[in-house]
């Protein structure tokens, strides 16, 4: 235990999950997880909240419903507070349609889901730190200036400069905040806007980390190794990386159907991710900085057809956009609105990429669109926190 640690404990059990003694929590994690759910459970005891440790296979779990069954039994009623669910994995996204039905089961009025990736220790020390209020103030900056644009330009320190073709009017904005929405999935860590480009050129240098949706060993880390790409028309024509277990990656990644495709142009927007850390995780994806995601987009089939079964995300440390006003926006720098979130059908809050199986017909790179549940009918409104 360390401060840093024990600080992003506290912030996810008061700034994101909202709890109380009066609240039942459910946690449901995978092998790889066990570190991370003993430290929240060691933290939830120590707050006397009544709580269960629920393990579940990873990816799909056809076990998973007796297991829950006998979690909620074991806890102690539930008078006046609310049933919720916390999911803990580190390299995978597990089970999506099977929570979802089993919340829907569950009957109760106030039910919230949780579900962490990227779950260890490090995740507690750096980007759980942040306020989900914060995070929601830093996002809207980034959309309020963008979302009527059509025309971006992006540079970095490390020497990226790309020309940004977008349609607003078409393609959508994904904001991951960290907060809640009834009958949605709040996904952690959070910080980072993101949409599809309806057309990208130039040269994009990674120098902070890489995020890739399968399983990989060694380090994500590229701050001694950065990865330059070309782009011409949204397709990635060339890279270089001097190190040759990253380039390797890349070369499978641009070998598949469409792995030469930009299918995302995101924006990290936590200030408490300062370093790269070494895990393949989501954790390096929010820090400040402009990141590309090469293969899979973040669109719903009908607006964008194509399919990539990889989706690798190249993370720059840092980042400027100049907006066609001339106005420049420096991630390093990013100043919090003070207007409400922006919240419609132009932008939406899933966000995450699933190392497992995807399928484009779930209406979104990752199966995201499944996490949600039925609350009862007079909770069953859906609306913004």
């Amino acid at each position: 235990m360390n401060a840093d640690l024990l600080t992003g404990l506290a912030s996810l059990f008061d700034a994101y999950m909202r709890i109380s003694e009066r609240d039942r929590v459910l946690l449901l994690y995978t092998s790889d997880a066990v570190e991370a759910v003993a430290l929240v459970s060691a933290g939830l005891s120590l707050r006397r909240i009544s709580h269960r440790r629920v393990w579940m296979h990873a990816k799909a779990d056809s076990g998973l419903e007796e297991r829950w069954n006998q979690g909620l039994a074991a806890l102690q009623p539930i008078t006046g507070g609310s049933l919720v669910i916390l999911t803990l994995e580190r390299d995978t996204f597990s089970n999506a349609p099977e929570i979802s039905r089993l919340m829907s089961a569950a009957g109760h009025a106030d039910m919230r889901l949780f579900r962490v990736i990227s779950a260890c220790p490090a995740l507690f020390e750096t980007a759980m730190r942040a306020n989900p209020a914060d995070l929601s103030a830093l996002n809207t900056t980034l959309i309020e200036a963008m979302i009527g644009e059509s025309r971006l330009r992006l540079t970095t320190p490390s020497g990226s400069d790309l020309q940004v073709t977008l349609d607003p009017r078409r393609y959508r904005w994904i904001s991951n905040r960290g907060t809640i929405e009834r009958g949605r999935a709040v996904v952690l860590p959070a910080g980072e806007v993101a949409t599809f480009p309806a057309r990208i050129d130039g040269q994009f240098v990674a120098d902070f980390a890489f995020n890739i949706n399968c399983l990989v060993e060694g380090d994500a880390r590229l701050n001694r190794h950065p990865v330059r790409i070309d782009i011409e028309d949204s397709r990635v024509i060339g890279f270089d990386c001097a190190d040759r277990a990253v380039s390797a990656m890349i070369e499978e990644v641009l070998a598949a159907d469409n792995g030469r495709r930009i299918g995302e142009l995101g924006f990290g927007t936590n200030p408490c991710v300062a370093r790269p850390v070494a895990l393949n995780s989501h954790i390096n994806e929010r820090h400040r900085g402009i990141h590309l995601g090469i293969g899979q987009h973040n669109q719903s089939a009908d607006l964008v057809p194509w399919y990539c079964a990889q989706h690798l995300d190249l993370i720059a440390d840092g980042g400027a956009i100049l907006l066609e006003s001339g106005r420049r926006i420096d991630l390093a720098t990013l100043r919090p609105s003070a207007r409400p979130h922006h919240f419609g059908p132009q932008v939406s809050d899933e966000d995450v990429f699933s190392p497992e199986e995807v399928r484009v017909e779930d209406g979104d790179c990752c199966g995201a669109g499944e996490i949600c549940w039925a609350p009862p009918a007079a909770a069953h409104q859906s609306q913004p926190a």
